[in-house]
């Protein structure tokens, strides 16, 4: 961290000294205290502020971790760090002027440890206005920012000017770091701006850009040439993006497609793309799809699309697949909304290209039905990876998983699918997904983790001995360190849907735990 030192820590008893332990042996340490599914980022932060103190190793790698990632909430006054925006802003009118020189420049050195700032939750008033003025301008003291996030926020024009700032120039007023990635979810233009003011995002080198829920900023404000990201919900851009060359582009996700000869035109013409992802496609019932070109998409081993675009990518490379896209039609007259038509279920032809993948697929998202089209054992015996959709918009799911006897016929039906054999099935994680409605979450059997502790151990764990992760419910996962036998398993609720768990048994969901997982929440207010 720049001009503060620091040596590995030094151990005694007394006056007796110790051997000196590694310093990669605190780093692996430190790695496991970092923010995860399970660890929100305010918990992690909150260890590091306790480690700090330490000693002067500990301080610098945890003040370093703790500001790798800053968040600004219009809803949280303490997100953002103050006190550090603070001091960075006293810097404006000159550091030798600044009452606290000392902190001033500490908070400089500080600020390089910056990678990540996300503004999130902003309302569009006067009263919230001058704080996003203010941390914006602060941001500006952050020389390493590589990404930025905008979620809910509106885009003004100091906010614009910050991020513009972060242009590979010569010139005295930028930042030479270049942004690497920009992400807009759910934001609008500030009501004083025009599409004029935002021409400065077009300065910008980014490779990766997510464009979410977002229709003031016209498409071509943004460079896309060098990406190698691209993620949208907007048919708009999606439209406007895959019209012109991306030479570097890796990944590509499209949540809608209203073209589909378009986007298949591109995708010949694009042979770098290793990841695509179609959310939803619009189709006619009398319309026969487009092909897509043999050679096309030679790097393909990631695929997520409606199961009706499966047979175009036969004979590619594949390793991950989901079929969780859905098919939409107008069945209407013109200007009547798309909805989702009840198809037929797949067939053993429709799923072919699966088992014509000329890579191992290790991850695979299907819906239930097709699991049992045909034996995967002996299609799929790298498989490593294994989620089971009894939801979908375009098929039906007959008869529904309601109660805990149809729970548990479910699982003993998967693993009466996996025969026993010499070699353990390699599945390390089983993932059931129910959907995520009210309905679906408040299933009985989806909190009674008593019930699948016992289903875990006994019946899953004895068709898939490898299994180190399951989770029947979005807001509940199983865990276990490794696959022997005596390795407990554990189960643990992910940071983001804590609020969610916490305001369901708060109302009274009645549910059954496994050491102290629901317990350890505080949910009694």
């Amino acid at each position: 961290m720049g001009e503060f030192g620091w040596i590995t820590p030094r151990r005694r008893i007394g006056a007796r000294v110790l051997s000196l332990i590694p310093t990669e042996v605190y780093l692996e340490i430190f790695s496991y205290l970092e923010p995860s599914e399970e660890a929100s980022p305010g918990d992690s932060r909150r260890i590091f502020t306790n480690l700090a103190p330490v000693c002067r190793f500990f301080c610098a790698h945890s003040i370093s971790r703790m500001y790798r990632s800053l968040e600004f909430s219009g809803r949280d006054a303490s997100s953002g760090s103050p006190s550090f925006c603070r001091l960075l802003l006293k810097g404006d009118s000159g550091a030798d002027s600044c009452p606290a020189g000392v902190d001033f420049r500490f908070a400089l050195q500080v600020a390089q440890s910056v990678r990540e700032c996300t503004f999130r939750d902003w309302l569009d008033v006067p009263s919230a206005s001058s704080f996003l003025k203010y941390y914006s301008k602060a941001v500006g003291h952050m020389p390493n920012i590589v990404c930025f996030h905008l979620e809910t926020t509106p885009i003004t024009l100091p906010l614009i000017q910050a991020i513009a700032r972060y242009k590979l120039t010569a010139t005295k007023s930028a930042i030479r770091t270049n942004l690497a990635e920009l992400s807009i979810h759910s934001c609008i233009l500030d009501t004083s701006m025009s599409e004029r003011d935002v021409v400065d995002l077009s300065l910008l080198a980014l490779r990766n850009v997510e464009h979410f829920a977002t229709w003031d900023i016209p498409p071509a404000i943004i460079r896309v040439r060098q990406l190698e990201v691209f993620r949208t919900d907007s048919w708009d851009y999606a439209s406007y993006f895959i019209k012109r060359k991306h030479p570097d582009l890796r990944v590509l996700e499209l949540h809608r497609v209203e073209d589909v000869s378009a986007v298949f035109a591109f995708l010949t013409k694009c042979p770098s793309i290793t990841e695509l992802t179609i959310g939803s496609v619009f189709t006619q019932s009398l319309s026969p799809l487009p092909s897509l070109a043999v050679p096309a998409l030679p790097q393909i081993h990631a695929l997520h699309v409606p199961p009706v675009l499966l047979r175009y990518f036969a004979e590619r490379p594949l390793r991950k697949v989901s079929l969780g896209g859905a098919e939409l039609r107008v069945a209407g007259p013109a200007g009547c909304p798309p909805s989702f038509p009840t198809l037929p279920l797949l067939t053993l032809q429709d799923v072919l290209p699966l088992k014509q993948s000329t890579a191992q697929i290790t991850e695979l998202h299907v819906h239930q039905h097709i699991y049992f089209l045909f034996l995967f054992h002996k299609h799929f015996k790298a498989l490593e990876v294994l989620t089971l959709a009894y939801h979908h918009p375009n098929f039906a799911t007959v008869p529904a998983i309601s109660s805990a006897a149809r729970f548990e016929s479910a699982i003993r039906a998967i693993c009466s699918r996996w025969p026993s054999a010499a070699s353990p099935p390699p599945l390390r994680a089983l993932h059931l997904d129910f959907g995520a409605t009210d309905a679906a979450d408040l299933r009985s059997f989806l909190w009674d983790l008593r019930l699948q502790h016992e289903l875990i151990s006994s019946v899953l764990c004895t068709a898939f001995p490898r299994l180190t992760r399951v989770a029947f419910a979005r807001f509940l996962t199983w865990q276990r360190g490794d696959a022997q036998a005596d390795s407990a398993w554990r189960a643990f609720v992910p940071h983001r849907f804590r609020g969610f768990v916490c305001d369901k048994l708060a109302r009274g969901a009645p549910y059954t735990d496994v050491s102290g997982c629901l317990a350890a929440l505080d949910f009694k207010y």
